[in-house]
C-alpha cells in the first residue's frame, strides 16, 4: 500500500508521465503474482518490477529507460516511514532517491522543464 501523498501524485498524473516518472497504464499492470512473473519473462520493466517486489519494495512507476521506481518501507526507528528508490533494470541495483512524493514530484517536474528547454 502506497502512502497517501504518493498515491495522490499517481492519481493526479492519471497515467501520464512527469519527467522520468512513467506510471503504468492500469491495464498493463499485472494484478496477480502470476501476472507479475509472466511480465518478468517478456520485458525488462517486468523483470525489474519482480526484483523490487521480491526485495520487499512496492514498484509504482518506471522510467523511460526501463528502470523502476519503488517505494521502500524503512525501519521503525527511521524518521521517514519510507523512501523512494530507483531500481536499475540492467543490474537490479537500487539507488535511494528521495524521502517522499513531494521530493519526487519536484524532481520529476524539474526534469520535465529541463527536457522541454532542451527541445
Amino acid at each position: 500500500m502506497l502512502p497517501d501523498d504518493l498515491a495522490t501524485l499517481l492519481r493526479v498524473l492519471g497515467g501520464s508521465a512527469l519527467g522520468d516518472v512513467v506510471p503504468p497504464k492500469s491495464e498493463a499492470s499485472p494484478a496477480t503474482f502470476a501476472g507479475v512473473v509472466r511480465a518478468a519473462r517478456t520485458s525488462k520493466v517486468g523483470r525489474t518490477r519482480l526484483v523490487a517486489l521480491l526485495a520487499g519494495a512496492y514498484p509504482f512507476a518506471s522510467t523511460r529507460g526501463g528502470d523502476v521506481w519503488a517505494y521502500v518501507l524503512t525501519e521503525k526507528r527511521s524518521p521517514a516511514r519510507g523512501v523512494i528508490a530507483l531500481v536499475d533494470a540492467k543490474t537490479s541495483a537500487p539507488r535511494l532517491v528521495c524521502r517522499g512524493a513531494a521530493a519526487l514530484a519536484l524532481r520529476a517536474a524539474l526534469a520535465e522543464v529541463a527536457g522541454a528547454a532542451r527541445d
